[in-house]
């Protein structure tokens, strides 16, 4: 299955939001899942593992970051 250009530009674009979001101390991203392997549905979701580094403000905030970076 070819993906699609559009998604490329979805995840660049998560990418970005996330980079804004925690700068320095976003140290990894790692896209899994139906997302990663091109077989993602208009209602499949984005599996991410994240690799912050520094979590000064308690890990609660940064969980609330994440959320609103992705639209939750």
């Amino acid at each position: 299955m070819k993906s699609d250009p559009r998604d490329q530009s979805n995840h660049n674009c998560l990418l970005k939001q996330l980079i804004s979001n925690f700068g320095q101390r976003l140290k990894s991203v790692v896209l899994f899942g139906s997302q990663a392997r091109g077989e993602a549905m208009d209602t499949s979701d984005h599996n991410l593992f994240l690799v912050i580094d520094s979590l000064l403000e308690g890990p609660i905030r940064y969980l609330k970051n994440v959320r609103l970076v992705l639209g939750g």
